[in-house]
């Protein structure tokens, strides 16, 4: 029977800690943002097709993924795959 990668709940704090290392910033920089004319962040309840979720990848399988939102769509992606570089570096 073949066998994949999970995640367990150590890894997922392994990514959030590394995620969280990466993305500190006070809370004033996001209302900088709306004020910056970024108005789309009063919006966040429905769903924003932007950039900011990677998938985490294991031996050739997804095993889920990281989704970062709040800064700018490539600083986003940089947070989320600080996270899973965290994990996938043994």
């Amino acid at each position: 029977m073949k066998t994949r990668p999970v995640l367990t709940q150590e890894d997922c704090l392994k990514i959030s800690a590394a995620a969280e290392a990466e993305a500190r910033r006070s809370s004033g920089v996001w209302e900088e943002m709306v004020k910056g004319g970024r108005t789309v962040m009063i919006k966040m309840p429905g769903i924003l097709p932007v950039q900011g979720g990677m998938p985490i990848v294991a031996d050739g399988t997804c095993i889920g993924a990281v989704g970062v939102s709040g800064v700018q769509s490539q600083q986003d992606e940089q947070i989320a795959q600080a996270g899973i570089d965290a994990l996938l570096k043994k």
